[in-house]
């Protein structure tokens, strides 16, 4: 397996793969969160507490595991940063209209919304503000279809069984974008060794 120690560059095929691995391990944990303790949490933390918390879980997981996975050791810590400004970008832009909309209308602006705001930040933090309109289409259809493809499983299963595979629709379809469009705000700053020159704004 090609990885971000490799002295090959990964491809956009491979990055997606592991994007998808990584984030969907994530998304299948706080989606299991949802299933076996949803009502626990929405009782004692209140909606927004509950939405703090999923948030939460995915700051903690995602960079972590993405940075492994995606990006040279040397450049993790600075990644991992980046990652979080970016994704609660991306958590503004989806609990805005959801909470403002409510019910399907809310989850169709927020899925189009949320992706897009984390395409936004993530290049312009890489200076490479020419990838947002490749990275920004792409999770859109990755976070779109991984979510409501989960959500039909969901309705169809239901119970805990269709939450947790809501949860392992949402982060394949979403973790492949993620690590694609990674591999695009890095990828062009790949030295002759095959390290990414990962660098965001004030990073020299």
């Amino acid at each position: 397996m090609v990885t971000s120690e490799s002295p090959t560059p990964l491809t956009g095929t491979k990055a997606a793969l592991l994007g998808a691995l990584g984030f969907g391990a994530v998304s299948v944990v706080v989606y299991g969160t949802v299933a076996f303790a949803g009502k626990w949490l929405y009782r004692n933390l209140t909606e927004a507490g509950a939405y703090s918390f999923w948030a939460a879980l995915y700051l903690l997981g995602t960079p972590w595991l993405l940075g492994r996975l995606l990006v040279p050791s040397a450049k993790r810590q600075r990644y991992g940063w980046v990652f979080v400004v970016g994704f609660l970008a991306y958590a503004a832009g989806w609990v805005a209209p959801y909470f403002a909309l409510r019910g399907k209308p809310g989850e169709l602006v927020a899925a189009l919304v949320g992706p897009v705001m984390l395409a936004v930040v993530m290049a312009l933090a890489f200076r490479r503000s020419w990838t947002i309109p490749a990275t920004a289409a792409v999770l859109v259809v990755g976070h779109g279809l991984g979510y409501f493809a989960g959500d039909f499983l969901n309705t169809t299963l239901k119970g805990p069984l269709g939450m947790v595979m809501w949860g392992v629709c949402h982060g394949l379809g979403y973790g492949a974008a993620i690590g694609w469009a990674t591999r695009k705000w890095t990828a062009d700053v790949v030295g002759a060794d095959g390290t990414a020159d990962v660098r965001p704004l004030g990073g020299g």
